[in-house]
């Protein structure tokens, strides 16, 4: 298995156990980064393979992708509040 395979696992993992702790989480790339997966080693692997697993949560139907008014995605659970600061 790949490095990359297995940091990608890595994530998935954190990513599951935190949305099954936090039903109702929602948070930009940098937060999920800092919240949802961390302790992760600085790699510039890490961003890149959290975008791909957040994504593929995504068309799992797991999270909802929205962007905010300042312009950052929010990547939300489904049964997250629909913050008003949202759009579409």
């Amino acid at each position: 298995m790949s490095q990359d395979h297995e940091l990608l696992e890595t994530i998935q993992r954190r990513l599951r156990e935190y949305l099954d702790s936090n039903p109702d989480a929602a948070d930009t790339i940098e937060g999920v980064e800092q919240w949802w997966i961390a302790p992760l080693p600085v790699d510039r692997r890490v961003r890149p393979a959290l975008e791909r697993a957040l994504e593929a949560f995504v068309q799992e139907g797991r999270l909802v992708k929205r962007s905010g008014i300042d312009g950052k995605v929010l990547w939300a659970t489904i049964r997250s509040p629909d913050p008003q600061h949202w759009k579409g």
